[in-house]
């Protein structure tokens, strides 16, 4: 110390303007409640699916009966990371957390040769996040960090209820699982749960929800990585498995593949997915690109082009996520 000085003397130690200015940096991104980031599309089906009660109600019972037999399952077969345990998968997802303003979620490395990350939370448990140690394997950094991101932006636009059921809907593995456990001494019979609500014409609703929330979630894995360009490396490499001798992928030509299906028979399947085809992802995220909401998080990644609205990005995702469109979006 030089002059005597303490150099910590300027730091502010009051908790309560810390915990203001974080509230603040918030609300700042919150409209309406929601992150402003997110699809509205996304928005409009989850009030909409909300407004049916026995939906609601029913993804409600299965999230607080499944979080803790999967919290438990994961800690006995996989790999939970901690400040000591990979601490480079750690940070990424405290920054990512931090990034978002939600609680650092637990995230399980699982081994498995395909490389994948998925999520499961609820309002009031702790989330967590699976990642294969593929994943891990596949991807750098910054691609890492867009895929956590991305899974952070599902906890932190409260996907987790409605995901549950959509992957019931159409995991089988997922199905079996759960009705062969027993949680607090129940047993699950969710297969005639599932077909009730597959009879009543809610599955293809659901699955349309989940294929936008998917638009939201990439775009907070943008977010979280600094710019669009990791989640696009990140999506791509998803296609390939990350194989190196594939890292020469051309994400021109590949978005091009999907131009000689636009107006072909074998698109309606697309219906029966619950994530959008990644090219059309790849065109989102392209949209978002120069928008006004990922500058307003992210200034630094402003270029010379013009700013996109948010209704300009708004309309162009509507029309990419529709699986009978029949051109393509200009990004």
């Amino acid at each position: 110390m030089l002059d005597g000085a303490n150099p910590t003397a300027q730091i502010s130690i009051d908790f309560a303007a810390y915990r203001l200015n974080r509230l603040r940096d918030r609300e700042a991104h919150l409209v309406d409640g929601v992150p402003d980031y997110g699809f509205a599309l996304d928005r409009r089906l989850r009030r909409g699916l909300a407004a049916v009660p026995p939906v609601r109600a029913f993804s409600r019972l299965l999230v607080r009966w499944r979080e803790p037999f999967f919290q438990q399952t994961h800690m006995m077969n996989a790999v939970l990371v901690s400040p000591e345990q990979f601490p480079d998968l750690f940070r990424i997802g405290e920054s990512c957390a931090r990034r978002l303003g939600i609680g650092v979620p637990r995230i399980f490395v699982q081994f498995d040769h395909a490389p994948n990350a998925w999520t499961y939370a609820s309002d009031d448990m702790q989330p967590s996040i699976i990642v294969t140690t593929a994943l891990v394997q596949a991807m750098e950094q910054e691609e890492l960090t867009g895929i956590i991101g991305h899974e952070c932006g599902h906890i932190h636009n409260l996907h987790s209820v409605y995901n549950t059921l959509v992957a019931l809907m159409t995991n089988v593995g997922a199905r079996a699982v759960l009705n062969g456990a027993a949680v607090g001494g129940l047993s699950l019979p969710l297969l005639n749960s599932v077909a009730w609500f597959g009879q009543q014409g809610l599955r293809l609703l659901m699955l349309r929800w989940s294929r936008c929330a998917e638009i939201t979630a990439d775009r907070a894995g943008a977010i979280c990585a600094g710019s669009v360009e990791p989640m696009i490396r990140g999506l791509a490499k998803l296609t390939t498995g990350g194989e190196e001798k594939l890292a020469g992928l051309n994400i021109e030509a590949y978005l091009h593949q999907l131009d000689t299906v636009r107006t072909a028979p074998a698109r309606v399947m697309e219906y029966f997915q619950t994530h959008p085809l990644i090219q059309k992802r790849i065109e989102a995220l392209r949209l978002f690109d120069g928008s006004e909401i990922l500058l307003a998080w992210r200034p630094e990644c402003r270029g010379d082009g013009p700013v996109r609205s948010h209704a300009e990005v708004e309309a162009g995702c509507e029309r990419l996520v529709q699986v009978l469109e029949t051109r393509r979006v200009s990004s």
